[in-house]
């Protein structure tokens, strides 16, 4: 007879595996089922540096999804009217982390990303984008920052990030507005010291940037033209500036000196020079001019007249009106009629701004020792140079008058 026993007791074991099947499969047999708060949306950024619009913004996807629950899409709001939707089966990571480009200028945009998943799961994620171009940076320099009035700078702008067609400048003395230009020359007369403050700012991006330099003006350093109660007199300086000789008719030497290049005051007189028309004998058609001044500025003659500058040492550059016209000795032909603002520089020695009155139709000859700077040895021409100069002309004189019958 067979033994059955075995058989009966399999048969329990078997239907207790069965019931653990049938209780387990159904709940994992679900990815829907999966708890949690999923999917999870999220992005992040990075504006691209660019000096002006258009701006390029990288995007990232941060979303997050269990691994049996892929996402059938992404849905992209870039804040501008601009959307992208990737389809799970035309995603790629180019796609599902774009590149977007902003054209236009505002305070942020608000950029959105919204995620699906396959058990029509869907959450969104929103950021601010401040799309930005490159914030500007101030600065700029000054040909000189100390000398005496009137005293011409040039200022020339250095800021970076501030292309021209989107940046503004702005320059200040001590508050008040004196250009906008980029880069500008400017007189200024007051003694004083002052802060000259640039602000930059640029049309697609909100924030400016500003920088400041000190400027000192001081007062004359060499002569003085003043009319208080008598003629003109000048306060010479160690310098002479011309000895002229007339070969037909004995006369006196001629000579002049350099005044201050202070400011002019209201019963005062610009610097004396010597003038002459052109083809002339020298010393037999010689005029001095010396244009008055009553508070206002005097209307220039019309026409065109000449400048010639000569300094002791030579080499000084020689500034017309801010321009560079060359070295001196020089002469400047075909100035208008008028006053100028004559500006020597050369190194080692302080920068000399004068005013210069030019008649039309003459050439007014300017001469000038210039003043060494601080701590280097004394102007190359001294009181016994003129002494010598007076000395040789004195001599020439007798001799003239001995040879006269």
């Amino acid at each position: 007879m067979m033994n059955t026993r075995p058989v009966r007791m399999l048969f329990p074991v078997l239907c207790l595996y069965a019931c653990c099947v049938l209780l387990v499969i159904p709940g994992a047999s679900s990815p829907c089922d999966w708890g949690g708060d999923y999917p999870y949306a999220g992005l992040t950024y990075e504006v691209m540096d660019a000096e002006t619009l258009p701006v390029t913004v990288q995007f990232n996807s941060t979303a997050r999804s269990p691994p049996s629950q892929d996402f059938t899409s992404w849905h992209w709001d870039f804040g501008d009217g601009t959307t992208s939707t990737v389809w799970y089966n035309h995603r790629s990571i180019e796609k599902i982390h774009p590149r977007h480009t902003y054209s236009t200028y505002q305070d942020h945009f608000d950029v959105c990303l919204k995620v699906t998943t396959q058990c029509d799961r869907s959450n969104e994620a929103c950021e601010r984008v401040q799309a930005y171009c490159t914030k500007p940076k101030a600065g700029f320099t000054l040909d000189v920052s100390e000398g005496p009035a009137p005293l011409m700078v040039h200022i020339t702008d250095t800021s970076e990030h501030t292309p021209g067609s989107v940046t503004t400048w702005v320059y200040k003395k001590d508050g008040g507005t004196i250009s906008t230009d980029r880069d500008f020359a400017g007189t200024f007369t007051d003694l004083g010291t002052y802060t000259i403050t640039q602000t930059v700012k640029k049309n697609c991006n909100p924030s400016s940037d500003s920088f400041s330099r000190q400027l000192r003006v001081t007062g004359p350093t060499h002569g003085v033209v003043s009319e208080a109660g008598g003629p003109v007199t000048t306060v010479p300086t160690l310098a002479i500036v011309g000895v002229y000789f007339n070969f037909t008719n004995i006369s006196s030497p001629v000579t002049t000196t350099s005044a201050a290049p202070g400011a002019l005051g209201a019963n005062a007189r610009p610097p004396t020079l010597i003038t002459r028309t052109p083809g002339t004998v020298n010393g037999s058609a010689m005029t001095t001019s010396s244009p008055s001044v009553s508070g206002s500025q005097t209307t220039p003659v019309p026409g065109n007249g000449s400048l010639s500058v000569t300094t002791d040492p030579a080499g000084a550059e020689v500034y017309i009106d801010g321009v560079l016209r060359g070295v001196s000795p020089a002469t400047i032909p075909d100035l208008t009629a008028g006053t100028h603002m004559l500006r020597l520089k050369r190194q080692g020695y302080q920068v000399m701004t004068v005013p210069v009155g030019i008649p039309a139709g003459k050439t007014t000859e300017y001469s000038t020792a210039l003043v060494p700077e601080a701590g280097r040895p004394g102007a190359p021409l001294s009181a016994a140079t003129v002494v010598i100069a007076l000395t040789v002309a004195g001599g020439f004189l007798c001799l003239k008058k001995k040879n006269i019958p």
